[in-house]
């Protein structure tokens, strides 16, 4: 986005429209990151974890079902 700020067209334009992409450049510098509940940063490998455990868990409870119903007879 900052790249893309700067690479455009700026030069001779208007002073407004200059202060806007300083100001485009100036918070598209700043590094995003996500947390859960501002409290936990959450990386590529926290989200795949909680994916992976979701998975499981649901695989296990399907599982169970299945046994129940059909094996258990």
């Amino acid at each position: 986005m900052r790249d893309a700020a700067f690479g455009c067209d700026w030069v001779g334009t208007a002073i407004p429209f200059q202060r806007c992409l300083m100001f485009i450049i100036a918070i598209a510098n700043k590094e995003f990151r996500l947390t859960a509940g501002k409290f936990v940063p959450v990386s590529n490998l926290t989200m795949m974890n909680v994916c992976m455990i979701y998975v499981c868990m649901y695989v296990c409870v399907y599982v169970c079902l299945f046994v129940c119903l059909f094996v258990g007879r």
